[in-house]
C-alpha cells in the first residue's frame, strides 16, 4: 500500500459513462456545471491548486470543449491545448459556432508580441475556407484572416509590446459540419509551462506515485482481424510531457515509467523484419497504427492490414527486394470480415515494364516473367465496401485494404515477425526524466513485437539509481518518437515485488463463500476479481476482517499477520432483498384474489363525489402531496384534474393523458442536461413532466376519494338492510 499523488483536479458529466472527464482546471477557472458536487472524489469540497504555471502566465478562454458542460467533451481541447508545445492538440470552442468566441494569453509581463504565429485547424481536418479574427493586446486590435487547408499566419509586427493576447472569432466560412480549433500560439522568445502540484505530499514515505490524465485512444480495435476508423482517434490532455511539483523528504533508488506505445514512422522501424528481408513502403496510410502500417501487407500475419488514404486517388504499394528475382505472378488476400474495399484493378510495374491487370476472385495477378528487385502496385479500381454508420444513418465507402501479398518466386523474402520476439531500446533511448534544475535521467525499454501491434503497456527503467534531493521539486517525463508516458513511480531502494498466493475455496455461492488462508507472519490482503461493495462481510475465528478496496476498484479485506484458516465471506443486503421479494409476492397474491374474489352483495352504489368536509381534507391532502413531490406547478396541475374530476370519464381522460405528458417530456430531455446550451429545454422538460403528473395524482386521488365514499355509503346499506 502506497500513497498516491492526486493528479488531476477535473469536472464529471456524471450523466456520461465514458469521456466524462473535463479538462485539468487551472485556479482562475471556474466550475462549468452549476452542481454542488463536481466529482466522484469522496472528501473535502475544498479544490487544491494543482494546475499552475512556473512561468506566472495563465490562459484563458469564454467556452472550449474541454468543460464538462461541453456535448463534445474532449480533455484536449482546453485552453491550454493552444500552447502545450503539441499541433495535435488545440483549444476548441464549446458550441456550434465559434463566432464571438475568445482566447487570451496573460503573461504577466510585457513582451513584444509582434510575429507571433498562430496555427489553426478545422474540425475534422481537411476542410477548404477562411476565417476572421480580431487579436487585440490592449491599446492595439488588428484584423487576421487565415485561410485553409494552411490555416497559419504570423501576426502583424505593430502589435507591440504588451502582457496579454486575445484571439477573437468574428466570422468562419467553413462547409457545412465543419469547425475551427487554434492549435498552437508561438510567441517569440517566450515559454508557456504548466506543471500540476499540491501544496505537499507525504513525507514519511520516500516513494512518489504519478500517472497522466486517461483520453489516449487509437484509431484501431484489437479484434481479429484487426479493425480502424481513424474518427476514433484521440489524443491525451498531458502526450506532450508529465509535469508534477512536489514536496519530498529525498528519494534515492530506481524510476519505473509506463509507457504505451506511440503510433509513427519511429515505432515502425522497431517493427522491420530482420535483414535479408522485403520491405514494404505505402503512398498513403488510412491510419498511423502499426498494425495499419504497409509493412503489414507482407508481414505474413493475417491480422494486420495495410489500409491506403480515402483521399488517395492512386494509392500505391512499393517493395523493394533484397535480391533480384524472376517475378511472373502476385496474389492479394484479405482476411475475412475485413473492413476495407477490395482491391480489383491493378497496374503491377516490375523491372522497366507495367502492367495493367484484373485480379482473379482468388486474387491473382499474372504477368509475363520479369527479373525484378521492386514491385510497384499502384490500385486503379476496387469492389466497394460500404460502412453504415447506425447512428447518423451515413454510408461511407472504405477506402482499399490488402491483408496479405504472396510474392510469387520471391515469396521467401517475405519476413513474419513473432509476436513474442523481444523489443529492446537501450539505456539513454527510452523516455526521458529530468529534474527542472538538477539531472536527467535516462530509461530502457523492453518489451514484445505483439504489445506494440496491440498498443499494450510497458516499462521504462531508469539506468541505476536515481536521486531526489529533499524539498521542493519539479519531475518532467518527457515522451520518446516510440513511446508515450503514461505514469512514474520514484521509489527508494529496490523493494521485493509483493508475493501472490491463491487463496484456496471450499464453498462459492452468489452470496456465501468461505476460503482457507494460510497463517503469515506478514499482513496480507485477501482480494476478489469483483467490484467493491459495503454489503460484504469477512469473518474467521469470531473476527470481523477490515474491508480496503485496491487496485480502484476490487474488493479486499485485511488479513493480519498471524491470522489464517478459513475465512466466510457473506452478503448480508441478500436476507432483506429475498424478505422483500417474498412480500411482494405475497401482496401481489392478495391483489390478485380481491380482484376476481365477487362481492359479497350484488347490491350496487352510486357515489359520484365525496362529502363537503372530506372533500375538504381531499383537497388539503392532494395540495400537500403534490407540492412535495411536484412542485408548484405539479400541485396547480394536481387541483386542476382534482377539480375537473368528478365524471368518471374525465378522471379516466385526465390520468391516461397526464401519463403521456409526463412520458413524453422525460424522453425528449432526460436527466441530466450534458451541456449548459441544453439546460433552457431541461427546464421546459421538467416543467411538463411536473404538470403531467400533476394531472395524473389529481385524477387518481378523485378516484380513491369516490372509492371510498362509495364503500362507505355500501357498508352503510348493509347496516340498515
Amino acid at each position: 500500500v502506497r500513497p498516491v499523488l492526486r493528479v488531476e483536479e477535473t469536472a464529471v458529466d456524471f450523466g456520461r459513462v465514458h469521456d466524462n472527464r473535463s479538462s485539468t482546471l487551472s485556479p482562475e477557472e471556474e466550475w462549468s456545471l452549476p452542481r454542488r458536487v463536481h466529482d466522484y472524489d469522496v472528501g473535502p469540497s475544498t479544490r487544491p491548486i494543482l494546475a499552475v504555471s512556473p512561468t506566472a502566465a495563465s490562459v484563458t478562454a469564454s467556452s472550449s470543449r474541454g468543460q464538462a458542460s461541453s456535448l463534445l467533451l474532449d480533455p484536449a481541447a482546453g485552453p491550454w491545448n493552444a500552447v502545450d508545445g503539441s499541433l495535435a492538440t488545440a483549444w476548441v470552442p464549446r458550441g456550434q459556432s465559434p463566432v464571438g468566441q475568445w482566447w487570451q494569453l496573460t503573461l504577466g509581463r510585457s513582451v513584444d508580441l509582434g510575429s507571433t504565429v498562430l496555427r489553426s485547424t478545422t474540425t475534422p481536418l481537411g476542410a477548404k475556407g477562411s476565417v476572421s479574427l480580431a487579436v487585440s493586446t490592449g491599446s492595439t486590435t488588428r484584423a487576421v484572416t487565415l485561410t485553409f487547408p494552411t490555416g497559419a499566419t504570423t501576426l502583424p509586427a505593430d502589435l507591440g509590446v504588451a502582457g496579454s493576447l486575445r484571439v477573437t472569432v468574428t466570422s468562419i466560412d467553413f462547409p457545412p459540419g465543419y469547425g475551427w480549433a487554434l492549435a498552437e500560439v508561438a510567441v517569440p522568445a517566450v515559454s508557456v509551462e504548466r506543471t500540476l502540484s499540491r501544496a505537499a505530499y507525504p513525507t514519511g514515505k520516500p516513494e512518489l506515485s504519478f500517472s497522466t490524465r486517461a483520453g489516449r485512444r487509437s484509431a484501431c480495435v484489437n479484434v481479429v482481424p484487426v479493425a480502424c476508423f481513424p474518427p476514433l482517434t484521440r489524443v491525451g490532455e498531458e502526450d506532450v510531457r508529465l509535469d508534477r511539483s512536489v514536496d519530498t523528504a529525498g528519494i534515492a533508488g530506481p524510476v519505473t515509467l509506463g509507457v504505451a506505445p506511440r503510433a509513427g514512422a519511429a515505432l515502425d522501424k522497431l517493427l522491420r523484419p530482420p535483414s535479408p528481408a522485403a520491405l514494404a513502403v505505402a503512398s498513403s496510410t488510412w491510419v498511423p497504427d502499426p498494425a495499419g502500417r504497409a509493412q503489414a501487407a507482407i508481414d505474413r500475419d493475417p491480422n494486420t492490414t495495410w489500409w491506403a488514404s480515402p483521399i488517395d486517388t492512386s494509392p500505391s504499394l512499393t517493395i523493394t527486394l533484397p535480391r533480384p528475382v524472376t517475378l511472373s505472378w502476385l496474389r492479394i488476400t484479405q482476411s475475412l470480415g475485413l473492413a476495407a474495399s477490395r482491391p480489383f484493378g491493378v497496374t503491377v510495374a516490375v523491372g522497366n515494364r507495367s502492367y495493367p491487370l484484373y485480379s482473379d476472385e482468388l486474387g491473382y495477378l499474372r504477368f509475363p516473367a520479369t527479373r525484378t528487385s521492386k514491385i510497384r502496385l499502384t490500385i486503379t479500381s476496387t469492389r466497394p465496401v460500404l460502412s453504415y454508420d447506425t447512428a447518423t444513418g451515413a454510408r461511407v465507402v472504405l477506402p482499399p485494404g490488402i491483408s496479405d501479398i504472396t510474392l510469387g518466386q520471391a515469396d521467401g523474402a517475405r519476413r513474419g515477425l513473432s509476436r513474442e520476439a523481444a523489443v529492446t531500446l537501450p539505456c539513454g533511448f527510452g523516455p526521458d526524466v529530468r529534474v527542472v534544475g538538477g539531472d536527467r535521467v535516462p530509461t530502457q525499454v523492453s518489451t514484445t513485437v505483439g504489445a506494440l501491434l496491440d498498443g499494450a503497456p510497458a516499462t521504462a527503467i531508469s539506468c541505476g539509481v536515481a536521486r531526489l534531493a529533499p524539498g521542493p521539486q519539479r519531475i518532467v517525463a518527457e515522451p520518446s518518437a516510440e513511446f508515450w508516458v503514461t505514469g512514474m513511480t520514484w521509489r527508494s531502494g529496490v523493494r521485493p515485488s509483493a508475493t501472490v498466493q491463491q487463496a484456496q475455496v471450499t464453498s462459492w455461492t452468489a452470496t456465501d463463500r468461505s476460503v482457507s488462508v494460510p497463517v503469515s507472519s506478514t499482513p496480507r490482503t485477501l482480494e476478489l476479481g469483483e467490484n467493491a461493495n459495503s454489503g460484504w462481510t469477512a469473518t474467521t475465528g469470531g473476527r470481523e476482517l477490515t474491508a480496503v478496496r485496491v487496485d480502484g476498484w476490487r474488493q479486499a479485506w485485511l488479513v493480519p499477520a498471524g491470522v489464517g484458516g478459513d475465512v466466510v465471506l457473506h452478503y448480508a443486503p441478500d436476507s432483506l432483498y429475498r424478505s422483500a421479494l417474498i412480500v411482494g409476492l405475497l401482496a401481489a397474491v392478495l391483489l390478485l384474489l380481491m380482484a376476481v374474489w365477487p362481492p359479497l352483495s350484488p347490491s350496487r352504489w352510486t357515489a359520484d363525489t365525496p362529502g363537503p368536509w372530506r372533500r375538504g381534507l381531499l383537497w388539503c391532502a392532494t395540495l400537500a402531496l403534490a407540492l412535495v413531490t411536484l412542485g408548484l406547478l405539479g400541485a396547480v396541475a394536481a387541483l386542476v384534474a382534482l377539480r375537473l374530476g368528478a365524471d368518471a370519464r374525465r378522471r379516466a381522460a385526465l390520468a391516461l393523458g397526464g401519463v403521456v405528458v409526463a412520458t413524453s417530456g422525460a424522453i425528449i430531455a432526460p436527466w441530466p442536461a450534458s451541456t449548459t446550451w441544453l439546460q433552457p429545454g431541461q427546464w421546459i422538460a421538467a416543467i411538463v413532466v411536473s404538470v403531467g403528473s400533476g394531472l395524473v395524482v389529481g385524477a387518481l386521488t378523485h378516484t380513491a376519494a369516490v372509492a371510498d365514499e362509495a364503500a362507505r355509503h355500501h357498508a352503510t346499506r348493509r347496516i340498515r338492510g
